[in-house]
């Protein structure tokens, strides 16, 4: 960039780089738990879909951050912890998120995926609540392999809100 006296002085762009920057980084705390936290393993099937239909109707759905929930961390190991997968599926049993006696008719959808660092990510997506402000919830495990059993290490969730959010809450 020229100024009006004819000097070159410092472009701009480095403004915007360094407040992308920020942004990036002041979710790090939690996504340093959990590596690729933007990827399609957390996509929600229903949720475009849901988002364009309530948009006709005045609606703002929202997706709140991830919160941490130390209380959904098992204090004891799992019955099934040979497998990733196995884990998951014993934890959701545990905390009764998932199982025959669900009166609900919710869509259910477990996953895995292994990191780089030799963790895995778990996922317990619940679509379908019958309730005005949320639709559905996401369940984010971090296990961990200790003498050959995956044990959860934290557990993190977030809310699909049917109305919009006010205060990283669904209203």
């Amino acid at each position: 960039m020229t100024s009006p006296n004819g000097n070159r002085t410092p472009s701009m762009p480095r403004l915007p780089a360094l407040a992308f920057a920020l942004i990036a980084l002041s979710g790090c705390s939690d996504e340093a738990a959990f590596p690729g936290g933007g990827s399609e393993f957390y996509e929600q099937p229903e949720w475009a879909n849901y988002r364009e239909q309530a948009g006709e109707h005045g609606y703002e759905p929202g997706l709140s951050n991830w919160r941490h929930i130390p209380e959904l961390t098992p204090q004891e190991p799992l019955n099934a912890c040979k497998d990733a997968q196995a884990a998951v599926e014993s934890w959701a049993h545990s905390r009764d998120l998932i199982g025959p006696d669900r009166g609900e008719r919710l869509t259910i959808d477990m996953r895995t995926r292994q990191e780089a660092d030799g963790s895995v990510t778990g996922l317990l997506q619940r679509w379908g609540f019958r309730d005005d402000a949320v639709a559905g919830v996401d369940h984010r495990l971090r296990l961990t392999e200790t003498a050959g059993c995956w044990e959860v290490e934290r557990v993190e969730a977030r809310h699909y809100c049917r109305r919009g959010l006010e205060d990283g809450l669904c209203r």
